[in-house]
């Protein structure tokens, strides 16, 4: 059958969803990983295309927030690829 523009939007939303549970998770583990080794810091910063993407943001925001983290990102103007 054909691709509607419905079927590949949400194609689309199901791969940014899994993208963003799996780089969720992988933060997880690096935070547990750099606390375990005695490391604390208040700060994660990202940059680039990954800033960019206002989902991968709020889901960034809400793990480092759940660590007593603060998420840091410069304006949505300056995030590019």
């Amino acid at each position: 059958g054909k691709v509607t523009p419905e079927i590949r939007a949400n194609m689309c939303a199901s791969f940014q969803k899994v993208a963003i549970e799996c780089l969720i998770d992988r933060l997880g583990q690096a935070i547990e990983a750099y606390e375990q080794a005695g490391c604390r810091g208040p700060k994660l910063v990202v940059a680039g295309g990954v800033a960019a993407n206002k989902a991968i943001r709020a889901a960034l925001d809400a793990k480092v927030a759940s660590y007593g983290y603060t998420l840091h990102a410069p304006p949505l103007k300056l995030c590019t690829d």
